[in-house]
């Protein structure tokens, strides 16, 4: 299994500048995909870029 193109999730909590926690929360309320696997969970990368850059237009919005 090929995991180029997934985080973890301390690895996508820093990119979104949010806590692990978080990153569970919004996996379980499917707000972010999550790849469950024997290590823990992988969230794709683009999901994860994509949802960094709503939260910087919103933050821009104020």
């Amino acid at each position: 299994m090929n995991l180029d193109g997934y985080l973890t999730t301390s690895q996508t909590a820093r990119r979104l500048g949010v806590s692990q926690e978080l990153v569970r929360i919004w996996a379980k309320r499917g707000r972010l995909p999550a790849l469950v696997t024997p290590y823990g969970k992988l969230y794709p990368t683009e999901a994860v870029e994509r949802l960094a850059a709503e939260r910087r237009e919103r933050a821009a919005r104020g």
